[in-house]
């Protein structure tokens, strides 16, 4: 009688432990491509460029910024830099980026250029801008790679205007300098 017992009392705890698993899964939500994305601001601007000894800018303007957002004026009104990165100069790692961060999408003009501020040889440059409401998930607006050709030159990667609801109303890439105008003094 003990055995049937001991095996009822077995059965029913694998049968509790096999429910327990089950709802366990069920309650686990998967990773979806609607969850990949969300950023810790509206506007996200990376610039990416190969390891070694080559320092690439990224300059952003949002709209009623009167200095445009870069090394040497990481925050205005809009954006905000994350990194300066000055390629092997001053770190070791092998990854060259830096990131510019919205706070908001105001209507108006936005300009995104790069800068080659150090560096001997040509240098591919990958740019993404991704936005979208806060919280939500990012939607990728341009991803490209720009090619910088020497030293001291500047791109204007793309100009772009933003109407009230978030939604871009025009683009250009016509020439927009941003590093000598109106530089910030520090």
């Amino acid at each position: 009688m003990n055995s049937i017992l001991f095996r009822d009392l077995l059965m029913n705890m694998l049968l509790g432990l096999t429910a327990v698993c089950i709802a366990l899964l069920l309650a686990v939500k998967p990773v979806t491509s609607d969850d990949q994305g969300k950023q810790p601001g509206n506007m996200v601007i990376t610039a990416v460029w190969p390891s070694g000894p080559v320092d690439i800018d990224l300059w952003v303007k949002g709209p009623g910024e009167k200095v445009a957002v870069g090394y040497s004026n990481r925050a205005g009104r809009v954006f905000n830099l994350l990194r300066d990165d000055l390629g092997t100069m001053s770190d070791d790692l092998p990854l060259n980026y830096e990131n510019s961060y919205s706070r908001g999408l105001p209507a108006g003009e936005y300009v995104v250029n790069l800068h080659y501020y150090r560096g001997s040889q040509p240098v591919p440059v990958a740019i993404e801008i991704r936005f979208g409401p806060t919280g939500q998930p990012a939607k990728l607006y341009l991803q490209e790679t720009i090619e910088m050709k020497a030293q001291g030159q500047e791109r204007t990667v793309i100009t772009f205007r933003l109407d009230e609801h978030g939604n871009v109303v025009g683009s250009n890439r016509i020439f927009k300098p941003l590093r000598a105008v109106g530089k910030a003094v520090g």
